[in-house]
C-alpha cells in the first residue's frame, strides 16, 4: 500500500472528474488516501503517519472508496462521499434499484459511460453504462439475496 502524494491524487481527480463530470480534489483533496496494488482506493485517519507501515504486511487499511478499473469505480461508500457532487447519475426507481442491490444489470436511457446510481437521495455504489445497460459493479458480498423493501 502507498500513500498517494500530490501527483497521484491529482491523476486520480482527473481521472474521477473526466468519468463522473464533477470536481473530486473538492470533496477528497485534503484526505489521505492509499492505494495498494490492485488499485484499490482507500480513505484513511489524519493519523495514519503514527504507524510505520512496511512493518506490516496490509492488503487494505481505513474505507474502501472505489478501484480503478475501465474507470473509476465506486464502492457505497465511495458513492456516498462525493454523490452529491457529481452530474453524471443514474436515478433507478423502486423496482429497477430491488434489482440493482441484488446484483442484477439494469436497462436505462442513459449514454454510454459512469454514473453514480441513486435512489431517492441514497447512493449506492457506481455501475457503467454500454448499450443501454447499467452494468452493476456492486461488491457481491454486498449484493442482497432476498426481497427487499426500499422507500
Amino acid at each position: 500500500m502507498k500513500l498517494l502524494r500530490r501527483s497521484g491524487k491529482k491523476d486520480l481527480f482527473q481521472r474521477i472528474d473526466k468519468d463522473y463530470n464533477c470536481n473530486s480534489a473538492e470533496i477528497l483533496g485534503k484526505l489521505p488516501l492509499f492505494m495498494d496494488g490492485e488499485n484499490n482506493v482507500y480513505l484513511v485517519t489524519k493519523d495514519y503517519d503514527k504507524v510505520k507501515l512496511e512493518d506490516f504486511r496490509i492488503k487494505g487499511a481505513g474505507l474502501l472508496i472505489g478501484y480503478l478499473s475501465r474507470g473509476f469505480i465506486f464502492t457505497v461508500e465511495g458513492s456516498q462521499l462525493i454523490g452529491n457532487s457529481v452530474k453524471n447519475i443514474a436515478n433507478l426507481d423502486s423496482k429497477q434499484i430491488k434489482e440493482w442491490v441484488k446484483g442484477k444489470d439494469i436497462r436505462i436511457n442513459l449514454n454510454n459511460g459512469l454514473y453514480i446510481v441513486e435512489h431517492k437521495n441514497d447512493f449506492y455504489g457506481s455501475g457503467f453504462v454500454l448499450s443501454g445497460v447499467l452494468k452493476n459493479e456492486l461488491d457481491k458480498l454486498r449484493l442482497v439475496k432476498e426481497n427487499v423493501e426500499l422507500n
